[in-house]
């Protein structure tokens, strides 16, 4: 009987689905990906800097971009794009490292990359490198290599012992952005190590933590109120649990001239005041916060302020908050009224902070002035029923 046209015999399919099996039928494709554009004979590669750098923390090109070789490979993959690279660039072995963009992150598998047409790549200093080097001999994200192969990439023979040879270092990668900005002069930070008092409501007394805040402050006031400047100051080291910025406020000349005449107070005393009415505002805010409904939604905070000295000046030390300044309620009680009805609520919320300290305190006191950045608060003041308290020899 005549077999139909185009329909393979059984021998036919069983050799094919032999070849298929050995893998001799994807080598004898490999020039016919090749031919269609599958496997290209260059990849185009932009080498970056070794570590980001900047504020947005990017990798900086460190030249034009290159053609590099790719004809010796079958396959478009992540091992064979950094092999061409390492032989490219002359790099050890592991050291390449491809990247998604110029901030990152490495890549790990071929679909992370896939359809690029310019590689980022990155090669690793020699501590990454020597981690990365283990793990791609140990095979966690391949196929096992043979011990003849990992001989190869250790650069000798695992039968013959390794020769002691001087570990090479590699200048570390960096922009040339960096190197123009290096040739300025770079002045070392000043910092100020600041003593640290804090007030203890329900005690009733200072005290002086063993915290020490080394910040480095800025020369230019950014803010000033009615009596005090304020100036900026950031702590960069990361072991101290004060670490971040933070707001240091200073009475001016002028001010303290009518502290001591009208006020008939030290600077001291008035400093310690501030201290003590944030302290205040801050344990009734607390009380109001763990008091409220769960539908009430988001409620208020104030941040620490503490008790210090800078250039033998009483000064207070408070965290720095961020966002747009907005007052809810003056210091005389009378009500804002918000710009728009989205911001109605948050000041619906201040009324009810006001309310609850009034009636907490059995109406003897009244937290007023609240303002600040959305929920966090700060620099409050305080009315009572009496001017002074029975043990208060101060006369503000």
């Amino acid at each position: 009987m005549k077999r139909r046209k185009g329909k393979e015999s059984w021998e036919e399919f069983e050799r094919r689905v032999g070849l298929k099996r050995s893998g001799e039928e994807d080598r004898n494709r490999a020039p016919e990906k090749r031919a269609l554009g599958k496997i290209p004979n260059d990849i185009l590669v932009q080498r970056m800097s070794t570590t980001p750098s900047g504020r947005l923390k990017k990798y900086e090109p460190l030249d034009t971009r290159d053609f590099v070789p790719f004809s010796d490979y079958e396959e478009l993959s992540i091992e064979n794009i950094k092999d061409a690279c390492e032989q490219f660039y002359s790099a050890p072995a592991g050291s390449c490292d491809i990247l998604a963009s110029d901030r990152g992150p490495s890549c790990t598998k071929m679909e992370q990359i896939k359809g690029k047409k310019v590689y980022f790549i990155r090669f690793l200093p020699p501590a990454e490198h020597d981690r990365s080097q283990q793990s791609r001999v140990q095979g966690s994200n391949s196929a096992p290599i043979s011990p003849s192969k990992i001989g190869e990439i250790d650069g000798h023979h695992p039968e013959t012992p390794s020769p002691k040879l001087a570990r090479t270092v590699y200048p570390k990668s960096v922009s040339i952005g960096d190197l123009l900005r290096a040739g300025k002069l770079v002045r070392p930070p000043q910092l100020t190590t600041l003593s640290l008092e804090m007030f203890d409501v329900e005690k009733c007394e200072w005290i002086k933590t063993p915290l020490t805040l080394s910040v480095e402050i800025e020369e230019t006031k950014f803010d000033s109120g009615a009596f005090r400047d304020a100036f900026r100051a950031k702590c960069t080291d990361k072991s101290s649990s004060l670490v971040g910025e933070w707001v240091i406020k200073k009475y001016r000349d002028e001010a303290i001239t009518t502290i001591q005449e009208q006020l008939q107070m030290t600077v001291e005393d008035h400093t310690r005041k501030q201290v003590q009415m944030h302290a205040v505002a801050r344990n009734l805010t607390a009380r109001f916060s763990a008091k409220v409904p769960e539908e009430f939604g988001e409620t208020f905070q104030y941040g620490k302020v503490f008790y210090s000295h800078w250039n033998e000046c009483p000064v207070t030390v408070e965290e720095y908050v961020p966002g747009v300044f907005s007052k809810y309620i003056n210091n005389d009680g009378d009500i804002i009224e918000p710009d728009d009805i989205e911001s109605d609520e948050i000041f619906q919320k201040a009324q009810c902070l006001v309310h609850f300290t009034y009636m907490y305190s059995v109406k003897r006191l009244m937290v007023l002035d609240i303002q600040g950045s959305g929920y966090k608060l700060y620099d409050p003041e305080i009315v009572t029923t009496d001017l002074m308290a029975t043990n208060d020899t101060s006369h503000e």
